[in-house]
């Protein structure tokens, strides 16, 4: 489960409840910790775990083999909101952009974020709602995947009823193992080798193949 918000400082992995495994990354030691992102994964996963890489505070990625599969997560807590200038919005987002681009391409990419965007009511589309004020909802937080692997996506939608300490609601996506579609290959075009043409039999044979067509031509002056 990707995790925004945590507010830890510093960075790491450790043992947590029942053995489940918490990796986070967040500010400095001697700086405030106001966001941070992470991960919270069953202890059986956890022990596929390839490699780790901790961006900031905002961002994480985790990269893991699941079964015959190998899958790249990257949880973020984008700056959006108005308290926000736009350089730092473009900052993030180039330094994201960066993230995704670095990601092995055989990967399936899953990105699991959080950035406003206010939709129309749905009960399995908000993730947000005020604490105080049930009528206020927006859908905040997002699953991105690659579209060559959308056809292994069976669900996706907000969870209600999950007793947690947030006003989010945490948003599921259920996959399956399908393989991506493998793109047409196209027929390669025939090469020619031109040096060829200073072996004698190659010349001769030339020579003779362009005499029977000349042959063949209609008299002209």
């Amino acid at each position: 489960m990707g995790i925004s918000d945590t507010r830890l400082k510093g960075k790491g992995m450790k043992e947590s409840h029942n053995d489940y495994v918490l990796i986070w990354s967040g500010v400095d030691k001697n700086k405030r910790a106001v966001h941070g992102v992470g991960f919270y994964l069953h202890p059986e996963l956890a022990k596929n775990i390839m490699e780790v890489d901790y961006i900031s505070e905002r961002i994480i990625r985790l990269r893991i083999q699941q079964e015959k599969e190998v899958t790249t997560y990257i949880q973020v807590y984008a700056p959006c909101n108005d308290s926000y200038s736009d350089e730092d919005k473009d900052t993030f987002f180039e330094e994201l952009s960066d993230v995704i681009n670095s990601t092995k391409n055989q990967d399936m990419l899953v990105v699991n974020g959080r950035h406003e965007w206010t939709r129309g009511k749905s009960s399995q589309i908000f993730t947000w709602y005020k604490w105080n004020d049930l009528t206020k909802a927006s859908q905040l937080d997002f699953i991105l995947i690659r579209k060559t692997d959308r056809c292994k996506v069976n669900d996706s939608k907000a969870m209600p009823n999950i007793h947690i300490d947030t006003d989010h609601r945490p948003v599921m996506m259920e996959t399956s193992a399908r393989r991506r579609p493998r793109p047409n290959k196209r027929q390669q075009p025939e090469t020619i080798n031109l040096r060829k043409l200073a072996e004698e039999p190659v010349k001769a044979a030339i020579e003779q193949q362009m005499d029977q067509l000349f042959q063949k031509l209609p008299d002209q002056e």
